[in-house]
């Protein structure tokens, strides 16, 4: 009789929570598929590849429990995944594929980020450590005019400079909290840096005349419009109490039109109408526009004197339609505005596919390149655009590819555009970004010419309702990473704002904008570059004006050809070159402040 045989397999030093296995009953043939299928499962539970793992912890090291921890990834196959740490403050992903993921953390109990953490291109294998300090607060009472408690109605902080005193170009309010019984309200959870403090601000209408306050105007700490707001400094762990509001209680003016253009699509959905300061760019006020046939109208009711940006967009949650109109500056001032058309029009598309190329160069064979890796973007070119921006953020759009490799940019408003490429995965670099060049007929209908243009270098005209295909981004392996520290001058500290530039030496490369780069350098002079293709470049350091405001991320200087000339010129009399090989890694270069 043969003996009975167990098997017993185990995970973290414990045994499988099944039955024991016997052998007793199996034929030749059951005892194979079994024990391929244990080499399957040791294989796959033994892979701590699989896994994201962290803690989050307050400041002196105190577990933060019951915190709530998301998990996304940024190809088209999205991954979303939540959960909470447990009561060590740790908390862990399993089951992952081989791809960068991005931790986000849930706005609760009033903690911020400690300082700068790696949240972002997180791979399976890698731990993090996340530390959290308690955020500032704002607390104060609001009153009507006689003095009397008001209940129930919105305050929000509005952050206008940050911790170094640096002016913010805000789009939106923090989370608004609603004052209680007393009238009494509490912001918490706030970074450092200066604020003021509304009541009624923002008014979202959805249903108008369900909030008491709708049609009033926002009311600014103390009594205050937004020109006269009194300031708040907040520094992070602290309370600043007392910020009492008297609340006007004042009827604003109205702001009404209809949008037309997209009646169409206005059949399945509704329509947003948005107000925003053409100042600071924050939301004053937004609206739906419900479903039907025709014009359809808005009211946006209880909006201040001032000078506006206002806009109308719609997109169709079962396509890629997007629809918008272009942003109409307005001015209120003593009278309603009425009669406003917001024509919208239908938003282009760029479709596309990466193209993974093979190369004599593969840094590192456990990390593949992967399509999932990626993220495409286009990026509005303000220079070469002659219509002037607002102080919005820049329009752009962006897609992850599919396991094919095919993406798509949806939702851009006509004009000019870059394309450029993200890769997550350090030891790849874009090649080339192509395209289609495409012509008008005598009858002004697009025609494919079947000449393919350098994307990267062009740039890529769009109209509305464009659909542009077939652009082709071309990825390699064997890029190169460099990362380094601008020496200050003896007896001179560095400038206060430093940018690193990194220009092709090839004078044949003069214009293969791929190959330019340019990164911000920190207060200490560290900077760094990845994904650079192989060859020889100059560096270049370039001083930036002083100023007194956080600025919006501008384009490249190397996208204007002027521009590009002048860098090339300044980087050939500067005559810092290097050359970089495939997967090189350098990471403590000294570079000489050339200001």
């Amino acid at each position: 009789m043969p003996s009975k045989t167990s098997f017993e397999c185990k995970k973290n030093h414990g045994k499988w929570p099944y039955r024991t296995v016997s052998t007793r009953r199996l034929t030749p043939l059951g005892i194979l598929w079994l024990f391929v299928w244990l080499l399957a499962s040791g294989a796959a539970y033994g892979q701590e590849s699989g896994s994201i793992r962290g803690r989050i912890v307050a400041d002196g090291g105190k577990p933060l429990a019951d915190y709530g921890v998301h998990l996304s990834s940024g190809s088209a196959q999205s991954t979303s995944r939540s959960t909470t740490t447990d009561a060590d403050g740790n908390f862990q992903f399993n089951n992952l594929s081989d791809r960068s993921y991005n931790i986000s953390l849930s706005i609760q109990k009033g903690y911020i980020l400690a300082g700068p953490v790696k949240l972002g291109n997180l791979r399976p294998g890698e731990t993090v450590t996340i530390t959290m300090r308690k955020g500032g607060v704002i607390t104060g009472r609001v009153s009507d005019p006689n003095g009397d408690p008001i209940v129930g109605i919105s305050v929000s902080a509005i952050r206008i400079r940050n911790e170094e005193d640096k002016k913010i170009n805000a789009s939106n309010n923090s989370f608004p909290r609603a004052t209680d019984d007393r009238g009494i309200y509490r912001l918490y959870g706030l970074q450092p840096g200066t604020y003021i403090v509304v009541a009624n601000g923002g008014q979202s209408i959805v249903v108008p005349g369900l909030s008491p306050f709708h049609g009033e105007t926002p009311t600014y700490h103390p009594s205050s419009t937004r020109d006269t707001a009194a300031e708040v400094k907040v520094s992070g762990g602290s309370e600043t109490s007392g910020v009492d509001i008297r609340h006007r209680g004042e009827s604003g003016r109205t702001v009404s039109g209809k949008i037309s253009g997209a009646e169409l699509a206005l059949l399945n959905t509704s329509a947003s109408v948005t107000l925003r300061d053409a100042t600071t760019g924050i939301t004053a006020a937004n609206t739906f526009v419900q479903k039907g046939l025709g014009e359809s109208t808005f009211a946006l009711q209880g909006v201040p004197d001032g000078e506006y940006e206002l806009e109308a967009r719609y997109g169709n949650s079962e396509s890629d339609e997007m629809f918008a109109s272009e942003p109409r500056r307005i001015t209120v001032k003593g009278a309603d505005v009425s009669g406003l058309d917001l024509p919208m029009i239908s938003l282009a598309i760029v479709y596309g596919r990466v193209s993974l190329e093979k190369s004599a160069s593969v840094c590192d064979p456990k990390r593949k390149i992967s399509v999932g890796e990626m993220s495409l973007f286009a990026t509005y070119d303000e220079r070469a655009n002659a219509k002037p921006l607002s102080r919005r953020q820049v329009p752009y759009g962006s897609g992850s590819p599919n396991e094919q490799g095919e993406f798509k940019i949806t939702r851009l408003t006509p004009g000019r555009y870059r394309l450029t490429a993200g890769l997550r995965n350090e030891t790849g670099f874009v090649k080339s970004i192509s395209g289609p060049v495409i012509s008008l007929s005598s009858r002004g209908v697009p025609v494919r010419s079947g000449v393919t243009a350098e994307l990267s270098r062009s740039g890529l005209a769009l109209k509305a309702a464009e659909r542009y295909s077939d652009v082709t981004v071309a990825v390699s392996d064997g890029g190169a990473t460099l990362q380094g520290k601008v020496a200050a001058k003896e007896g001179a500290p560095l400038p206060s704002r430093l940018q690193v530039h990194l220009i092709p030496a090839e004078p044949a490369a003069a214009n293969e904008l791929l190959r330019y780069a340019e990164s911000r350098a920190s207060k200490t002079g560290e900077f760094g570059f990845r994904n650079i293709p192989p060859g020889k470049y100059f560096l270049l350091t370039r001083a930036l004006p002083d100023s007194d405001e956080i600025e919006r991320q501008a384009n490249p200087l190397a996208w204007d050809a002027a521009s590009r000339a002048q860098l090339r010129k300044d980087a050939e009399a500067a005559k810092h070159e290097i050359e970089l090989k495939a997967c090189q890694r350098i990471k403590d270069l000294a570079l000489p402040n050339q200001m």
